[in-house]
């Protein structure tokens, strides 16, 4: 019984329950504490970033690109070529060593010993180069003392508008990386720590937000470097000429070629790197056009954007004109010396192709050979020679059974056939207007100078100018 009292007896009272401000505190502890560490590890998180941060962050990283690789186009090519050797080769041999004194004749000898004693008087070598051998002896000149290219040989591969644009892009990216400020991160902890709660909230809101709100402005570092992207024209203007002279050069400069058959010095990898710049500026216009596209309205780079775009535009519309006209100017050029005509400054190639011709007959028996009109006159074979008729000798153009007839003041009437009828009407409307243009240059050119005549100046030359 007594054993098994105890299973009789009562189970003992539960222990004193806790006071519900206690459970209170423990309870507010507990969500404050996971409530801050959210907010810190919210903090410690970088905002997501817009489309518009993304596309200026394409921008800045293909710009530190672009820099990279015209520093490469110095470094790399044109400063080991265009600089004066400042060692002598690594294949340059060494002074011979001292001759031991044992091998030194002794003065007690004959002078007939001092005379034939191999160890102290030695025949000249056949490579020396008082005896006209090869230039390996110690006390021969370095290999090369002069650059691999001169200064006009490498003018023609690199030109001086080349360093400009180093320049150029160096400023634009310096002024655009201080455009972009880091994104904040982490509170200082006296800063949390010193908040009230519902500050603290309204402090960490805009991480709870989706995006980050963007404020960087870049239109108007654009609008400030316009104008010196303009000094791309020269270069581009010159890039098929600089490729043409390096392919030249390599065909009667042994060191040129020499140096770029190294891999590091590949030609491959200099034309790739001299092509970067022809390559710039449209993606300039793509980039604002992108930036500008994912840019509000009412967003403070908007308008400067917009203007931006403008100029961009402007300046590769100015860029591929003034490439049209280099490349018609070489043009030019060429037919120039290929027809043997006089060269004219002012001239420009208008249209070319192949017509047959015949002088005052309706049928010609030669065939098509090549024809070139240019803004001053008409250059065709006759005859198998070269026949120049100027524009303002031609009277009028009629189209007639497969070609037209040229009627001329000085020559008469040619009849020009090109190789297919449909090209007819092309030939006459480019032959009138080019006859209406040169009419239209020198009324402008008569009107101005006849306004000139009544300047102080051109009165007290005493120059009339008659037209």
């Amino acid at each position: 019984e007594n054993e098994m009292s105890w299973f009789a007896s009562d189970p003992p009272p539960p222990p004193p329950s806790s006071p519900l401000w206690w459970k209170i505190i423990i309870a507010t502890l507990f969500v404050s504490t996971f409530t801050f560490g959210y907010l810190l590890y919210l903090a410690s998180q970088p905002p997501k970033k817009t489309k518009r941060s993304l596309i200026i962050d394409e921008l800045i990283n293909t710009e530190k690109s672009y820099v990279k690789t015209l520093n490469e186009l110095f470094v790399d090519f044109l400063d080991p070529l265009t600089s004066r050797p400042s060692t002598l080769p690594s294949s340059f041999p060494s002074p011979p060593p001292p001759s031991p004194l044992s091998s030194l004749p002794s003065p007690l000898q004959s002078p007939a010993a001092l005379t034939s004693s191999p160890s102290f008087v030695s025949s000249p070598s056949p490579s020396s180069p008082l005896v006209g051998g090869s230039t390996s002896s110690f006390f021969s000149p370095p290999l090369y003392s002069t650059p691999i290219l001169s200064t006009e040989e490498s003018k023609g591969i690199f030109p001086p508008s080349l360093l400009i644009l180093r320049h150029t892009n160096e400023e634009f990216l310096s002024k655009l990386e201080e455009r972009i400020a880091p994104n904040p991160t982490l509170l200082p902890y006296y800063t949390i720590l010193n908040t009230f709660p519902l500050s603290l909230l309204d402090k960490f809101s805009h991480l709870l937000k989706s995006e980050a709100k963007d404020e960087t402005v870049v239109g108007d570092v654009f609008v400030s470097m316009a104008p010196y992207f303009k000094t791309y024209i020269p270069y581009i203007n010159v890039f098929e000429d600089c490729k043409e002279n390096l392919n030249r050069l390599q065909g009667s400069n042994r060191r040129l070629k020499e140096f770029l058959m190294k891999e590091e010095h590949s030609q491959h990898k200099l034309e790739g790197l001299m092509i970067w710049p022809v390559q710039r500026l449209p993606r300039y216009v793509l980039l604002v056009a992108e930036i500008l596209k994912a840019t509000p309205e009412d967003h403070p780079d908007h308008k400067a954007l917009e203007k931006a775009l403008e100029l961009m535009k402007d300046t590769t519309s100015t860029l591929n004109f003034n490439k049209k006209i280099s490349e018609n100017h070489n043009r030019v050029l060429d037919v120039e010396k290929q027809l043997k005509l006089e060269h004219q400054h002012t001239r420009s190639l208008v249209k070319e192709g192949n017509l047959a011709a015949a002088l005052n007959k309706t049928k010609s028996s030669s065939k098509p050979s090549p024809a070139y009109l240019f803004n001053d006159g008409i250059a065709f074979k006759l005859d198998k020679k070269t026949q120049f008729v100027p524009i303002q000798t031609i009277q009028k153009v009629d189209p007639c059974k497969g070609g037209f007839l040229l009627h001329d003041y000085t020559f008469g009437v040619h009849y020009l056939e090109p190789e297919k009828e449909e090209e007819v009407k092309d030939w006459i409307s480019s032959i009138v207007s080019a006859k209406a243009e040169l009419l239209k240059n020198r009324s402008s050119f008569d009107v101005g100078m006849k306004n000139a005549q009544d300047t102080p100046e051109l009165k007290r030359t005493g120059r009339v100018y008659k037209s």
